[in-house]
């Protein structure tokens, strides 16, 4: 079963979030994301006063399901220069949990490859993910 990674910019989007762990539910794939995506995205909301949506938040983050919390491996996050100094844990987690899909919702920062960066709501990062397996 391939496993994707959600970014902050997904978690922050509940309903987009409860779709994903809905199609986790019933076998489509497997969802990971990392302790600092979900601080990231907590931060966010709360500093823009979106109190409802931080509610939502937080009701994703305890839908039954088992929870894959991966840490990011610091020698892959300093490995990723053509990353924005910002994103870098965001694909060392991604790496750690093996994800063959990094979905996102930014349209500049994360580069999966040298080509630019991900233009796209999801990108295949196993180019630059695959080095740490």
């Amino acid at each position: 079963m391939a496993t994707i990674f959600l970014d902050a910019s997904v978690l922050f989007k509940a309903a987009v979030t409860r779709f994903l762990l809905g199609a986790e539910r019933v076998g489509e794939f497997r969802v990971a994301w990392s302790p600092a995506v979900v601080d990231e995205a907590r931060r966010n909301l709360v500093a823009l006063g979106r109190e409802a949506a931080l509610v939502a938040f937080e009701e994703n983050l305890v839908w039954p399901r088992e929870v894959e919390l991966v840490q990011a491996d610091p020698n892959v996050q300093t490995s990723l220069q053509r990353t924005d100094a910002k994103d870098r844990h965001v694909l060392a987690a991604a790496a750690a949990a093996a994800a063959e899909i990094l979905v996102t919702l930014q349209q500049t920062g994360l580069r999966c490859d040298g080509s630019g960066g991900a233009r796209r709501s999801h990108c295949d990062a196993r180019g630059v993910l695959g080095r740490s397996r």
